[in-house]
């Protein structure tokens, strides 16, 4: 007598819903995978441990897990595989003939255009088909045993701790069936067809898919379904043709497509539809900003808390210098270089990679000033005092990212309690001049004050800096093409003189004011 459905382990169940879906249940070699549901018999999937590639089962008419005896099947004809990244349960789709198909709604079926494998879920495709002319001659539905999200936790915990669950062995040694030639009775397909360079992306959203919100749309964590990997979509409202907001759109579009840098966040790509335009690009784990703010929270001495800040920004600050350099090298400034902006993931071994995102407000070298300026408080001086002509006229555009990236050490090192004070600032002279007063009398930060020089033609480069703290294989900058840097207490300073908020320097500095 087959145990109850379902047994311990179970992630879904597979309910046979035509004859030969209901014979396969009887066939003695599946018994391993047979439970009593109610007044018939199932497959549970999961109580088994997966093979070493992920995969949960086979199912085929030859050395499968389950055996499906019609020669008009393949060998090996479908598996459940789990990805190994996102735990997202993936249908592979290994017929000769291509003879596996999912129904039922909400549907998102095998195309021709596309690889053989698609994401199934309590959320998703809730029927299996295989076989016969209308690829139903097996007909199975799966009954999930917990909604999507809690799955996933499921998987992730089983990796975590899988020597020490009590997995059921499937003890038969491994089957020869006397396989005969597989006889087609499903419809051919030319394999030549001729594939788009890229399908439209096929996603589901995750249930805790809100990412951020802004004013010309939102970010939400999806699904992609046609390989299991998790994205983030930034999803902006259509906005009128020939408009500024229009054209900013296109603009990230065109410098993401083209910014392929191991620092720079992964396009993944866009497409239209009636509502707006939908960019992808890789999902991270969070932001700087979400990332120091969780470190606080998490550390138990202050002691732990200073560390772990400060191997952030020790991964933070070249990291960011190379994914700048570039963006500098190829004529495109960001201007919107903050730890929000900041996306970082985190390896096996608990090291932090991070990557700059949001290219909402960037754009190219010749592009005016009137397209918009980044978050006041680490935007560049420049941005707010020059006209679209004397910043193109400087050909230091670029320099307003090291401003922008030297504020955001400030905040992430929290230097001279720079957070507490940088949320009290009324005006973005107030954010000025507290940058100048950092980078002049902060132990921690003069080694890095050519970032803060108030003039821009005079200000660090991101190579330069590279060169600086020793990490040439951080470059795109040709070495030939760097000039050599101006030491910080050598540059000139310029604030207005009836600043207030800018504070005076050192007096040994004040020989050098112009």
């Amino acid at each position: 007598m087959p145990p109850p459905s379902p047994r311990p382990l179970t992630l879904f169940t597979l309910i046979p819903e035509s004859d030969a879906a209901r014979a396969a249940v009887n066939h003695s070699a599946n018994a391993p995978f047979v439970s009593q549901h109610g007044d018939q018999l199932v497959f549970d999937i999961g109580h088994i441990r997966a093979k070493p590639d992920g995969t949960l089962v086979t199912l085929g008419r030859g050395n499968a897990d389950i055996v499906l005896d019609s020669p008009s099947l393949s060998r090996i004809q479908c598996s459940f595989v789990i990805h190994p990244d996102t735990n997202v349960v993936m249908l592979h789709d290994l017929s000769g003939r291509w003879s596996t198909q999912v129904s039922g709604l909400p549907l998102f079926p095998f195309e021709n255009d596309r690889t053989r494998q698609v994401v199934v879920s309590s959320k998703l495709n809730p029927v299996l088909g295989m076989g016969g002319e209308k690829r139903d001659l097996y007909k199975f539905r799966l009954e999930w045993r917990q909604d999507l999200p809690n799955t996933l936790k499921e998987i992730k915990a089983r990796k975590e701790a899988d020597a020490s669950i009590s997995y059921q062995e499937d003890t038969r040694n491994a089957r020869t069936i006397d396989a005969k030639e597989t006889v087609i009775q499903t419809p051919r397909f030319d394999l030549r067809i001729q594939v788009p360079p890229r399908p439209k992306i096929r996603y589901i959203h995750s249930d805790d898919s809100a990412l951020g919100r802004g004013q010309f749309g939102q970010v939400l964590k999806v699904i992609d379904v046609d390989t299991g990997r998790f994205l983030a979509v930034k999803k902006l409202i259509r906005q009128a043709e020939g408009s500024w907001e229009a054209a900013a759109q296109k603009r990230e579009v065109e410098v993401l497509s083209r910014s392929r840098h191991p620092r720079i966040v992964e396009f993944v790509g866009q497409q239209m539809d009636e509502f707006g335009l939908d960019i992808f690009m890789a999902l991270k784990e969070g932001s700087v900003q979400s990332l120091v703010n969780q470190i606080l929270r998490e550390s138990t001495t202050p002691e732990n808390c200073n560390a772990r800040i400060v191997a952030v920004g020790d991964g933070v600050f070249p990291q960011m210098l190379s994914a700048l350099d570039f963006l500098a090298y190829n004529g495109v400034v960001h201007r919107d270089v903050k730890p929000a902006n900041i996306l970082y993931d985190t390896t096996s071994k608990g090291k932090h990679n991070f990557y700059l995102g949001d290219f909402g407000l960037c754009h190219k070298t010749t592009i005016a000033k009137s397209l918009g300026t980044g978050t006041e408080l680490y935007m560049a001086p420049e941005l707010n005092r020059l006209g679209p002509q004397e910043i193109s006229g400087t050909g230091s555009q670029a320099k307003a990212d090291m401003w922008s990236l030297f504020a955001t050490m400030l905040w992430i090192l929290d230097v001279n309690g720079y957070r507490q004070r940088s949320s009290a600032f009324r005006t973005h002279q107030e954010a000025v001049g507290a940058v100048v007063y950092e980078a002049d009398n902060s132990a921690g930060m003069v080694s890095i004050g050519e970032m803060a020089i108030y003039r821009p033609e005079l200000r660090a480069s991101a190579a330069q800096m590279l060169l600086k703290i020793k990490c040439a294989d951080g470059l795109t900058t040709p070495r030939n093409y760097i000039p050599a840097l101006i030491q910080y207490h050598d540059a000139p300073l310029t604030p207005q003189s009836n600043s207030p908020a800018i504070p005076e320097r050192r007096s040994a500095r004040l020989a050098n004011k112009k």
